[in-house]
């Protein structure tokens, strides 16, 4: 019995300390119907088959912040297929109804063209994933100094829209080439925390499972 009550004194006391931690966690399901082409360039829309997941964790407790991130292809191989990837300042491509500009300029160069600007970039093609993190050293706004919509910015300044969710992956692939299409795209959106009341809920569950095996 006592230990059923010591465990859940600590779930409790770590419930306590949850809102000092400082790593928040976000994913992204990167699919063809969300690309929009432009200038009458191709769309992938019910054309291809590939899509790639994301998953990017915020650390806000170090003294620069970073963010972590792994994307994995699925029906694309890394390797031949792949002409650039880029996270860009967008809004969702579902408001394109309205005639949105929803092709926002990159925040960061990952992979390809025009450059690859993640200093901590690595590249699994025999996984078909590549990962990396993003922070503020990585601001890249080329030989003249002045950002432009194909440079990489601080993550530090692009947080705001992080948490907001407008970042966007964008995989530009040789079929579905840059400037003015893609093959995959998908909104950058915080993954909902556990609620407090599930998690004691969990921890009661478990302390009665102890006492029903040990009472």
């Amino acid at each position: 019995m006592w230990r059923g009550v010591r465990h859940l004194a600590l779930l409790l006391g770590a419930l306590q300390a949850w809102p000092a931690l400082g790593a928040v966690l976000f994913r992204a399901d990167l699919t063809p119907d969300q690309v929009v082409p432009k200038n009458g360039a191709p769309s992938p829309a019910g054309v291809s088959r590939a899509w790639a997941t994301a998953t990017l964790l915020l650390d806000l407790d170090s003294p620069v912040i970073s963010l972590q991130y792994e994307i994995v292809f699925h029906g694309l191989d890394l390797a031949s297929d792949v002409q650039a990837i880029h996270l860009h300042l967008g809004q969702p491509s579902l408001v394109r109804h309205v005639g949105s500009d929803v092709n926002g300029p990159h925040a960061l160069n990952i992979y390809g063209l025009p450059r690859e600007d993640d200093a901590d970039l690595v590249l699994d093609f025999s996984g078909n994933r590549l990962s990396g993190i993003w922070d503020n050293l990585d601001l890249n706004y080329g030989p003249d100094g002045v950002y432009d919509p194909g440079d990489s910015l601080a993550l530090g300044s692009a947080v705001p829209e992080l948490f907001e969710g407008h970042l966007y992956f964008q995989v530009h692939t040789f079929d579905y080439p840059l400037p003015d299409t893609g093959e995959l795209r998908g909104q950058v959106y915080q993954v909902p925390e556990p609620s407090r009341t599930s998690l004691l809920i969990v921890g009661v569950l478990i302390g009665m499972g102890w006492r029903r095996r040990h009472g």
